[in-house]
């Protein structure tokens, strides 16, 4: 069973629910960042015999004995398409703006070459982009 597009609210509580409820799920892989805490964990105390696993690698100790975390790390690959992409480019350079300042995004900051241009927590996401793109990074 499938569900996309779920927003990080309580709609991903609901749409867990009704997959161990309704069709018996006995294993569930909510992916999204926002899902983990307190999502995850909610449901992983009310339903202690459904195994959940989080994209991200946001386990540590103390928690639920039946939520793992999983992630494939990329890091060589991530190093290789930032030369790529800087190269591509008319500037020769590269722009970086992560979607979360979680470890995962962070530790991709530094791994790619060529001295990332900005790191930008979500708040200032919006604003940041423009400036880059206007200053030649993003050409």
């Amino acid at each position: 069973m499938e569900e996309a597009s779920v927003p990080e609210t309580t709609a991903v509580e609901e749409a867990m629910r009704d997959m161990i409820e309704q069709n018996g799920a006995t294993v569930l892989f909510p992916t999204s960042f926002g899902y983990f805490n307190p999502h995850i964990l909610k449901l992983a105390k009310e339903y202690p015999k459904v195994q959940f696993f989080h994209c991200g690698g946001m386990w540590h100790e103390g928690l639920p004995a039946n939520v793992g975390s999983y992630f494939g790390y990329i890091d060589e690959a991530e190093y290789v398409a930032g030369i790529v992409a800087a190269e591509s480019s008319k500037s020769k350079k590269l722009g970086f703006i992560a979607a979360k300042p979680i470890p995962r995004c962070c530790a991709t900051s530094t791994v790619t070459p060529l001295a990332p241009a900005a790191w930008c927590p979500p708040p200032r996401f919006r604003s940041s982009l423009p400036r880059l793109v206007v200053a030649g990074e993003g050409s």
